[in-house]
């Protein structure tokens, strides 16, 4: 008997319930900072969104602003090398290994 065969059904569903929330956990955190980036891109440098008023200098939000930018554009760019190299290949092995695993459990 191989090693796939001795495991259990409940034991492939408790790990098929982890690998889901841990991986919902890291999306749900990936959606708001894509939120908060759109804001950052929309209001500061496409003025769609209006800025929030304070009461710092003209310099020292031009500064502020410049670094939100800086950010947003760097979290959009490891956004989509995070989507690239872990969330594409784990999509495609699930889909490629689903009819396989799905066998072995019936």
């Amino acid at each position: 008997m191989s090693e796939i065969e001795k495991v259990s059904k409940s034991e492939i569903r408790v790990w098929r319930i982890k690998r889901w929330f841990s991986l919902n956990a890291v999306s749900v955190m990936l959606f708001i900072g894509m939120v908060l980036t759109a804001w950052a891109v929309f209001s500061i440098d496409i003025p769609l969104i209006p800025k929030v008023p304070c009461c710092f200098s003209d310099e020292t939000l031009e500064g502020l602003d410049r670094a939100n930018l800086t950010l947003a554009y760097s979290y959009i760019a490891g956004a989509i090398i995070y989507g690239m190299t872990v969330k594409y290949p784990y999509n495609l092995k699930k889909r490629r290994l689903a009819p396989v695993i799905n066998a072995k459990i019936e």
